[in-house]
C-alpha cells in the first residue's frame, strides 16, 4: 500500500505545480538550447506553441485588417483557436498533477484526455467552422477588394511560417525522443499522452494552412479575382475539420479507457507466470487512468499446498517484478485463487489483443 501512495506522489509531483503563467514562461525558455531550467518536455512543447500561435495570430489578425484577405482572416481565426488549444492544454497537465482525494481517489490523470476533447471542439468549432463559413460568404457575395499594400499579407503569412516552423520542429525533437522505432501514425495512434501528438498535428495542420493562404492571395493577385482567396480560406477550414476529428477520436478513445500496449501485456504475462508457484494466470485487466498511471487487475492461481503469508510474499515479489518492467505501473491488484475454489465469472468483454 505504501509503495502505491508513494508512487502516486512521484508521479503527480503536486509540491512542484507551477501556477500556469510560470509554467509557460518556464516552458518556453527551457527549451531555448543552453537553458538550465528543468521541465517537463511536454510543457516545453506546449509552451513554446503558445506563444508561437499567439505572435502569429497577432500578425495576422493586423495583416487581415489592412487587406481585408478572407485566406489570411481564415489564418488568423486558426491561430487564434490553437492558442486557446495550448493554454486548455497546459491546464489539463497542471490539474492532472494534483494528488489524489476522497473523491477523486484514482487522482486527476484524465483531465488531461479531457482537454485534449476540448481542444479538438474548439478546433472545429472556432477554427473550421468560421474559416470555411467567411470562404463561403467571399465567394457567393463576389466581393471584390484590390490589396493594395501587397507585401503586407506576406509579411503576416512569413511569421506564421516561422513561428509555426519553430513550433513544429520542438513537437517533432518532442515526438522523436517519444516515438522510438515507431512511424509518426503509429506513434499518434498508440501514445498515451495526448500533448505532443496534439501539438504536432496542429503545427502540421499549420504548415498546409499557409500553403493554401500563400497560394489563395498569389492566384488572387495574378487573376485579380479574389474567388481564390475564397476557396484558400475553405480549404484551411477543411485541414482544420480533418486534424479535429483526428484528434477528437484519439481522445475518446483515451477517454472510455485503453489497455496497455502489446508490449506491456507480454511483460506482465511473463512477471505473473514467471514465479514456480503460480499455477495458472486466469485473466489480466489493464487500463491506463493517465498517461503516467497504468491500473492492472488479474486473477491468479498459486499451488493449493501454499500458505496464506507465503501467497502474500509471492504477490509482493509479482507487483514489484511488474514494476522493474513497467515504470507507470503504479496500481496492480493481484488476486489469488486456488484450484478448490469455485471462480465467480466475471462480464466477458471483446479486445483485439485476445483477452478475456
Amino acid at each position: 500500500m505504501s509503495d502505491n501512495h508513494n508512487a502516486r506522489n512521484d508521479a503527480t509531483g503536486d509540491d512542484s505545480i507551477p501556477p500556469w503563467h510560470r509554467a509557460l514562461l518556464g516552458g518556453a525558455i527551457s527549451a531555448i538550447p543552453g537553458t538550465r531550467e528543468k521541465h517537463d518536455g511536454e510543457i516545453n512543447t506546449v509552451a513554446v506553441a503558445f506563444f508561437a500561435n499567439l505572435v502569429v495570430a497577432l500578425a495576422k489578425f493586423g495583416g487581415y485588417f489592412v487587406v481585408h484577405s478572407s485566406a489570411l482572416l481564415a489564418e488568423a481565426i486558426h491561430s487564434t483557436a490553437v492558442t486557446i488549444n495550448q493554454g486548455l492544454m497546459l491546464r489539463g497537465q497542471l490539474t492532472a498533477r494534483h494528488l489524489a482525494t476522497t473523491e477523486h481517489p484514482f487522482g486527476f490523470g484524465r483531465e488531461r484526455y479531457f482537454w485534449g476533447f476540448m481542444v479538438s471542439v474548439v478546433m472545429f468549432g472556432i477554427g473550421a467552422v468560421l474559416s470555411i463559413g467567411r470562404g463561403v460568404l467571399a465567394i457567393a457575395s463576389g466581393e471584390e477588394h484590390e490589396i493594395a499594400l501587397i507585401w503586407v499579407p506576406y509579411a503576416a503569412l512569413t511569421v506564421g511560417l516561422v513561428m509555426d516552423g519553430t513550433s513544429l520542429l520542438q513537437a517533432i525533437r518532442q515526438t522523436r525522443r517519444s516515438k522510438g522505432d515507431l512511424s509518426y501514425r503509429q506513434y499518434i495512434k498508440r501514445a498515451k499522452s495526448p500533448e505532443a501528438p496534439l501539438v504536432l498535428l496542429e503545427d502540421s495542420a499549420a504548415m498546409f494552412g499557409l500553403f493554401f493562404a500563400y497560394g489563395g492571395i498569389t492566384l488572387s493577385l495574378i487573376t485579380g479575382n479574389n474567388i481564390y482567396d475564397g476557396i484558400a480560406s475553405i480549404l484551411v477550414g477543411l485541414v482544420l475539420t480533418a486534424v479535429s476529428w483526428i484528434l477528437a477520436s484519439r481522445m475518446k478513445s483515451l477517454l472510455i479507457g485503453e489497455s496497455a500496449l502489446p508490449e506491456e501485456m507480454d511483460a506482465i504475462r511473463e512477471a505473473l507466470t514467471g514465479p514456480e508457484e503460480v499455477r495458472e494466470v486466469l485473466y489480466i485487466r489493464t487500463l491506463y487512468l493517465s498517461p503516467n498511471d497504468l491500473l492492472i487487475e488479474t486473477k491468479v492461481r498459486f499451488d493449493p499446498d501454499m500458505q496464506f503469508r507465503d501467497i502474500a510474499t509471492a504477490i509482493d515479489r509479482m507487483e514489484q517484478d511488474i514494476r522493474s518492467r513497467i515504470g507507470h505501473a503504479r496500481l496492480i491488484s493481484i488476486e489469488p485463487d486456488i484450484p478448490e475454489t469455485s471462480d465467480v465469472e466475471l462480464p466477458g468483454y471483446k479486445s483485439s489483443e485476445g483477452e478475456s
